[in-house]
């Protein structure tokens, strides 16, 4: 939604992202002013077990993530913790439950609610480094369910398949096949590079064709 901003005569006018006044654009998931929600990926993962005494963790949230919602979606003794790569503990420490709070961690601000046995944590992003969410499984040993959503931005494909040469013919007269050869190319700097940078992509399909059908 547009931002409210108060004028000097004390009025509130609207503001969007582009910093015009009263312009109707608003920031995507993806954290781009009049975007569609096209430049990133929405992920969800959950978590439905009954979590081990202490702490473990049920989901990564990588670096750049937006929009970052995790919910305990059912009522237990079990709680939400969140730490950065070096295991610190930024919520909900030493085996015990806090009460709501924001907190800025690894460039985001988070805001922890947790009423009637339910959590919710949540930010706006992007984050700096990744973050681990974790849960401190209680004695009950109750089946816990997690959900942790966010966005990440789509990555730029560097590399691509190209359809290369033929090869030589297989038989020098009375026919033989010759085939078309992949290529791996670099888009940046349009050179040539090895078939490793490629595999994760999908092959194009390959032509046959008959050559050197004279007796």
């Amino acid at each position: 939604m547009a931002e409210k901003k108060p004028t000097r005569h004390g009025k509130c006018i609207s503001v969007g992202c582009d910093k015009v006044i009263s312009s109707p654009k608003t920031r995507d998931q993806c954290g781009v002013c009049g975007g569609d929600g096209g430049t990133c990926t929405h992920h969800n993962e959950v978590y439905h077990a009954v979590p081990p005494l202490d702490y473990s963790v049920v989901a990564i949230i990588p670096v750049g993530a937006r929009n970052i919602l995790v919910l305990e979606e059912n009522a237990t003794m079990n709680f939400l913790a969140i730490a950065n790569n070096s295991s610190k503990i930024f919520l909900n420490g030493e085996r015990t439950q806090e009460p709501a709070k924001t907190f800025i961690i690894e460039g985001a601000k988070f805001a922890y609610s947790n009423e009637g046995e339910k959590e919710m944590l949540k930010a706006v992003g992007p984050l700096l480094q990744p973050l681990s969410v974790m849960i401190h499984g209680s004695p009950a040993q109750e089946t816990v369910l997690v959900s942790t959503s966010f966005y990440t931005p789509v990555q730029e494909e560097y590399y691509q398949w190209e359809i290369g040469p033929f090869t030589a013919c297989s038989a020098t007269c009375g026919g033989g096949e010759k085939h078309e050869t992949l290529v791996c190319r670099d888009r940046r700097t349009d050179i040539q590079v090895f078939h490793d940078q490629c595999r994760h992509l999908p092959r194009p399909r390959l032509n046959t064709t008959r050559c050197n059908t004279f007796g």
